[in-house]
């Protein structure tokens, strides 16, 4: 499996034009999110998944529309919770299911109710760090394929926790040295994974 671990594009709150905390992307984030998927697409893509927030959503979608594959609602993959981003505190997200009838390419996740699906805040960063490893033990379950490209997409924090969770804490570092629309893939092969590409970032304007 060659699992590719995609950060959201340039939101409307980093470039500081929202105080949203689910924030779509801008103009630039919309153009990296072309840029990736104009990549990705070259192969056959198996899968996407797909944080619930909007901008990683946002992200996905032209991946959905040039590979004609749905994105799954992947909760796994949201934002770290972390007492450190107090702004998260008062996050109250809608179902899976309302937030997937939004975006006709994308789809929610068979197993539970679709609700409450964000952790607790503040979230400690050793049930981060579980989550994460749930996250990829679940991938690595449904995907165990030779030629499978599966595609996650979601957060600074959450990307970098998925590579350490895949290759070792050694990967994890300030959540910031994860650039929006970095791309990171990783080959997972006999139950060993090897990095392929670390943290490439489009050069769009």
């Amino acid at each position: 499996m060659n699992l590719h671990i995609v950060r959201h594009g340039e939101s409307e709150s980093n470039a500081g034009l929202s105080e949203d905390i689910d924030s779509g992307l801008t103009a630039l984030g919309l153009r990296q999110a072309e840029h990736i998927a104009a990549q990705l697409a070259q192969d056959d893509v198996t899968a996407i998944l797909c944080s619930p927030f909007r901008r990683a959503i946002d992200t996905a979608m032209p991946l959905c529309t040039r590979s004609a594959v749905a994105a799954e609602l992947f909760p796994d993959a949201c934002e770290w919770f972390s007492g450190e981003w107090p702004v998260l505190k008062p996050f109250n997200g809608r179902r899976l299911a309302a937030i997937a009838d939004c975006y006709p390419p994308v789809v929610a996740p068979t197993r539970g109710d679709g609700t409450n699906w964000w952790p607790n805040w503040p979230e400690p960063r050793a049930q981060f760090n579980k989550r994460c490893t749930r996250a990829v033990e679940e991938m690595r379950e449904k995907f165990d394929q030779p030629n499978a490209n599966v595609v996650v997409y979601g957060h600074a924090a959450s990307c970098l926790g998925i590579l350490a969770a895949l290759l070792g804490p050694s990967y994890w570092s300030d959540a910031m040295d994860y650039e929006n629309a970095a791309l990171t893939t990783v080959r997972i092969k006999a139950g060993r994974a090897e990095m392929v590409r670390f943290k490439d970032v489009p050069h769009v304007q």
